[in-house]
């Protein structure tokens, strides 16, 4: 039906905003830690 249908799409699009989410925070928390290295560690 159409509206198991809209609830696919949303769902799928919840999964894909979580990942996305996942994706960003594990790469600002790399970026962090790179630049705090940068910061403490010399050169």
């Amino acid at each position: 039906s159409a509206a198991r249908r809209a609830g696919v799409t949303c769902a799928a699009r919840r999964a894909a905003l979580e990942w996305l989410g996942v994706f960003w925070f594990l790469r600002g928390a790399q970026g962090s830690a790179a630049l705090r290295a940068g910061l403490f560690l010399p050169g």
